[in-house]
């Protein structure tokens, strides 16, 4: 938002949500047709990116119950809120179900802020009037947050490979 607005316009929400659900649809599909760590980490990062949009919705969300009480409930926000809420629990239980925890919660703990870092300025809930001022504001976290869990990750995995002796066990 910007000139005194503290929501985006629907266009900008059409815009950043579509492309957010189209992406994590395809990381889903993609995650169904594959099984072990690889699965996990598919339907992880897109329940992360639903998460992180729903992230940003829910400030526009909670600012018009404040304001106008009951009324949310003539607000779309509210309503896609409920069901990109729905879908992120869905697939963070079928990220859970493969049984490969690691890459399951990593995907979608770090995914989840950086999507909402994207789409706004670090401030969820605040969707920026472009692309490019997202990004200005987003540079200096993103980077780290990648690079974190890309760390991360790495040793989470090496974590869950080992026995309690220390030796390497095999995994499915």
């Amino acid at each position: 938002p910007g000139g005194g607005r503290n929501d985006a316009l629907v266009g900008q929400w059409v815009l950043a949500g579509g492309v957010v659900v189209v992406v994590a649809a395809a990381l889903a599909r993609g995650g169904l047709r594959r099984s072990g760590a690889m699965r996990a980490a598919l339907l992880g990062t897109a329940a992360g990116l639903l998460f992180g949009l729903v992230s940003a919705l829910t400030k526009g969300t909670v600012e018009i119950l404040a304001d106008e009480g009951l009324a949310v409930l003539g607000d779309w926000h509210v309503y896609a809120l409920a069901a990109l809420g729905f879908a992120g629990m869905t697939l963070t239980q079928m990220a859970l179900q493969t049984g490969v925890l690691p890459p399951a919660v990593a995907t979608t703990s770090l995914v989840n802020p950086a999507t909402s870092v994207v789409l706004g300025d670090g401030e969820p809930g605040r969707v920026s009037d472009s692309a490019g001022d997202a990004a200005d504001r987003s540079e200096c976290v993103l980077p780290r947050t990648i690079s974190e869990s890309a760390v991360g990750y790495r040793l989470c995995g090496a974590i869950s490979m080992r026995g309690s002796s220390g030796h390497r066990t095999k995994t499915a």
